[in-house]
Formats: structure tokens, sequence, C-alpha cells
């Protein structure tokens, strides 16, 4: 779709507006800065004399109140969601400058489906600065892009206008704690409590005095996997036995791999009530979760937690909707396809076509038979490590959906 560098998010949960987000680094705050045409979006250059966005043409450009030009290449700008959940897109998109040109056309896209208007350009006249409002929803998981399209029409004259997205997470976005559904474990040592205490809602865990730094505690969700971007840490004294240095790290099916480093913690009290600190990083997507412990306030010797939570957007993999079909299982391989080598795509491909046509027909004995077979592949793909585990989570639960769908 296009060429969006994996760029350290910094995702917050409830809303985003471009303006008060705005950034000269390529995904912060969610939004990024592009050009391109039919979809094939890729990053603009930060310009320091101009603290703008640069494109490829001279009048391809975004700025930090909003403003957009177009040129030759469309000027977009992008959303990467940073959860799953539904949200609510509004905006009033209006000229900038009036004084001539021939308008500009604009859009709204999810990935590659048009949101707004329902098809072709939304065009907004030359001298119109009063513009026009939108207010749309629709269903997000994380990582899905929104894009905001702005389209110089025949001429790239007077083209600058004013767009000030906001999106807004609505209540399905409430994040999950699903710790108390892991194993927790360290290789601290205990000397005070459990460590399956800081999973709970009462009790806590010190470690072992004269404890050594790295230690580590692990969650582990054994076969459930999670999108996730947040975790809280709860102590009391922690100014005599909080954690202040540690390195997230999350397993991704091969190896332990950082989802942030050198996380800096500065606790305030150092009585019995409870203190809580909320760390955020980049969205993944996991089972498995670990704390490097680096450093912490040694007072008695020993490090403590009341509770370690781990935040999830959801409670398991993305649910299939309530009716599945085979064109959108192939959208959703496409999302996927620079993450799958050619051959194991083509391999999904082919099988899902093939599924497609016998629905086509309603040969439902078919459809079923292809499935099954369809199921082994990606059961086959994921065992050789060919597929991501989103991917194959999807999917699965798409065609166990299907299935169900056509007996």
């Amino acid at each position: 779709m296009s060429n969006i560098a994996k760029t350290p998010a910094n995702p917050d949960f409830s809303s985003y507006r471009l303006a008060e987000d705005w950034s000269s680094v390529q995904g912060k705050n969610q939004w990024y800065y592009l050009e391109g045409n039919d979809s094939n979006y890729s990053e603009m250059t930060w310009n320091d004399s101009g603290n703008s966005w640069k494109g490829t043409h001279q009048y391809n450009v975004i700025r930090g109140n909003a403003h957009i030009h177009p040129d030759n290449k469309d000027s977009v700008v992008g959303w990467k969601a940073s959860t799953q959940g539904d949200i609510t897109i509004s905006g009033n998109p209006r000229k900038h400058n009036i004084a001539c040109g021939d308008g500009v056309n604009i859009k709204i896209m999810k990935n590659d489906t048009q949101l707004w208007p329902a098809e072709g350009w939304q065009h907004i006249e030359a001298a119109d600065n009063a513009g026009i409002d939108h207010e749309l929803t629709t269903t997000v998981k994380p990582n899905d892009m929104i894009y905001f399209v702005v389209n110089k029409k025949d001429s790239n004259s007077c083209d600058g206008m004013v767009w000030n997205p906001f999106i807004e997470y609505g209540s399905q976005a409430d994040s999950i704690d699903v710790a108390p559904q892991a194993t927790v474990s360290t290789t601290m040592g205990t000397s005070i409590g459990s460590i399956a205490n800081i999973i709970k809602e009462t009790g806590s865990w010190s470690s072992a005095n004269s404890v050594t730094f790295p230690g580590y505690i692990t969650l582990d969700l054994g076969d459930k996997h999670i999108h996730t971007n947040k975790i809280t840490l709860s102590t009391h004294y922690g100014k005599g036995q909080g954690i202040t240095n540690f390195d997230i790290e999350y397993h991704n099916g091969t190896d332990w791999v950082p989802a942030k480093s050198d996380v800096q913690i500065q606790w305030d009290m150092n009585s019995n009530v409870i203190e809580s600190k909320d760390v955020t990083f980049d969205p993944i997507y996991t089972n498995k979760i670990r704390l490097k412990v680096k450093d912490g306030n040694l007072d008695w010797g020993h490090i403590a937690l009341n509770q370690l939570q781990w935040w999830s957007a959801g409670e398991g993999p993305n649910e299939p909707s309530a009716e599945v079909n085979t064109a959108e299982m192939l959208s959703t391989l496409k999302d996927y396809q620079g993450d799958v080598a050619e051959k194991d795509y083509r391999a999904l491909n082919i099988h899902l076509t093939a599924v497609g046509q016998f629905e086509k027909k309603e040969e439902a004995a078919k459809v079923v038979k292809h499935l099954e077979n369809f199921q082994k592949l990606l059961d086959h793909q994921l065992a050789s490590k060919a597929i991501p585990q989103e991917l194959y989570d999807t999917l699965k639960a798409d065609t166990k959906k299907l299935m169900e769908q056509w007996k």
C-alpha cells in the first residue's frame, strides 16, 4: 500500500488532532506526512528552513497549521492506528488560498478502502473557505492506516487548504489487563511475598535481598496472542524499593526482541500509599513480554512490586466480522504482502481465489472442502515461519467463520 517506515510511535489510546500533534518526525503521535498517487504513498522529507514537510514537486507541502498543498503528486496525511477499536473521524476541510485556481479534490481512505466520499472525489471549490464538514466512524486494528488525500484537480494554482482531522477512539478501545491470565516468573528470587502476587489486585512481591542486575520478570500467555502497547507498574515505598531502569522485551515467535529500551522511572513517594506508573511503547502483537530490570532503589537491598499490569485492546486475536467472504480475506492477505515471501503469498492467494470462485457459484461442499485445505496450508506456513502469527490468527478465524456460514 505504501512505503511508510516503521518509525516508533507515541500511542495515546484516546484522541488525535493533526495540528496539535504536529511533529518534524515521521510517525510521532501516529501521524505521517506523505505524497503519491493511486494509493502508492511515500514519506515526504522534513525541510528545516521552511518548518514543513516537502515532497518531490515544488508545491507538495504540508505545514504545521494543518495547511496542505498538492502538486503533480497528491499530498497525503496518514494516521496509523495504535490499537483496535471504533474511531470517529471528523473535520472541516476548506480552501485557504481563495485567490485563484480550480479548487482541490479530497478523499479519506482506510488502507485500500475508500471511506469518504462513497466513491470518486469530494470537490472543494477554489473560493470555498467555509469548507465541508465530515464525521464518519470505522473500526481499526493496530497498524491500519487512515489517509487524508488532497489532489490538485487540473491545476496546482492556489491549491493551499486547511484540513485538521480529529480522530477519537470510542469505548471499544478501552484496555483490558491480561496479566491475571498470564503465567508470571522472575530470575531475581523472592524475599517477601510471591511473584504471583504482582498479577493480582492484592499482595506484593520483593526480590531476593542483595539482588543483582539485570534480572527478568516475564509474563507468558501461552498460546494466546494479543495486541499491546502499554504496561503499568505499581509499588509502595517506591523511593526505597522501586524499579528505576528497565527494558521491555517481547517474544516474536523465535527470539526476545526490544519493544522499548532504557525506560527510566522516578518514584515520588516513600510510604505505604501505592504509586502507579504507565509505560507505553510501539504497538506489538505477542504472547510473551518481559521486563529486563537494570536498576532500582535498593534502600533495603531489594526491589519490589505490588502489581504489574499488561494492557491489551482486546482479549485475543482479531475477531472475524459477523459475515466473512473471500474478498475480505484476500484484502487482509494483501495488507501483509510485504511480510510474506512471494511463493508463500501466491499459494495463499491461489487457494483463496479458488474458494471465491466456488463461493460465487454457491457450491457449498466445494467451498468447505477448499477451506479445509486452506486451513492445512495456513498451519504448514505458520509451522515453517513463512507467515506472521497475526496474519495466521486473522485468516484462521475468518476461515472458521466462513466454513460455518457454508455448512
